[in-house]
């Protein structure tokens, strides 16, 4: 994976990610995904750089966000 998934239901409220490609996380690639109904996201280990300001401004109902072993800048 290069993005956040998009063809996953609107409804989903888990998504853990690991061993991808995802080197930047913003506020475009969260819309474009319609992953607002997250509770809990996971990125691990899928050598992300840079999380953009405001990437997680509409994911109103994120309660845990776990990001284990990348590379932020």
């Amino acid at each position: 994976l290069y993005t956040l998934p998009s063809q996953l239901p609107g409804t989903t409220e888990l998504l853990s990610i690991h061993y991808d490609n995802i080197k930047i996380l913003n506020s475009s690639m969260v819309t474009a995904s319609g992953l607002w109904n997250l509770t809990h996201l996971e990125l691990n280990e899928v050598q992300l750089q840079q999380i953009e300001p405001g990437s997680f401004k509409d994911m109103n109902f994120l309660q845990k966000l776990i990001i284990i072993d990348n590379n932020i800048i």
